[in-house]
């Protein structure tokens, strides 16, 4: 790695080989300790960071190499509707658009690409779209209330409006509140859980 000195701006350029192709580039910290280095620089003003990270021994990895490992380990998740996602790759940065059904489908395809090599980042632009009415949703969600025996589903109420689920009522514990609010999110096409249930202990 070199460094010079342009008019009171320390310029720093070179590679750094990265050893481990799972990390980000943001945790690589011997590139922070060089740049702390180039601050402290007398008469420097500004620092312009040109260190370049790689992958020591995995090669070059193409926008095209990324999207085809995508394609390929997204239609082997069996939990992801692959069909319905699109994947868009740019300079490492991979872009997820379409739809899915669950909650859970969307992270799933997020978890899926994010550690191939060469990846940089994820842009999860996948939306969740319930094929079931909000009505439907409600009353699924109120049956797996009654299925959970821990949990007092008399004393539940449900909302829903836009995939979001407002949870009301009162129960006795942590433990079931938590268990009410895991047991939503479990509902298709929910995005977002609002857990208002209040908590009051049981009298002994």
């Amino acid at each position: 790695m070199g460094a010079e000195r342009r008019r009171g701006c320390d310029r720093r350029h070179g590679q750094r080989r990265h050893r481990d192709a799972y990390r980000p580039r943001a945790e690589l910290h011997r590139e922070g300790v060089a740049e702390e280095v180039a601050q402290h620089v007398q008469g420097a003003r500004a620092v312009v960071n040109d260190i370049e990270v790689r992958l020591r021994g995995t090669g070059e990895h193409t926008d095209a190499d990324i999207s085809r490992a995508a394609v390929a380990t997204l239609k082997w998740k069996t939990l992801v509707p692959d069909k319905r996602i699109k994947i868009t790759v740019s300079e490492g940065w991979v872009t997820l658009d379409g739809d899915v059904d669950w909650q859970y489908q969307k992270e799933s395809a997020q978890e899926a690409v994010r550690h191939l090599l060469g990846v940089k980042g994820v842009h999860n632009q996948i939306v969740v779209k319930p094929r079931a009415s909000a009505a439907e949703v409600k009353s699924h969600i109120e049956a797996a209330f009654r299925r959970r025996a821990g949990l007092d589903a008399q004393k539940i109420r449900v909302e829903i409006q836009d995939g979001k689920l407002v949870l009301r009522g009162e129960l006795h514990s942590w433990a079931e509140r938590r268990e009410a609010e895991r047991t939503a999110w479990a509902a298709p096409g929910i995005t977002r859980v609002e857990n208002l249930i209040t908590v009051t202990p049981r009298r002994t």
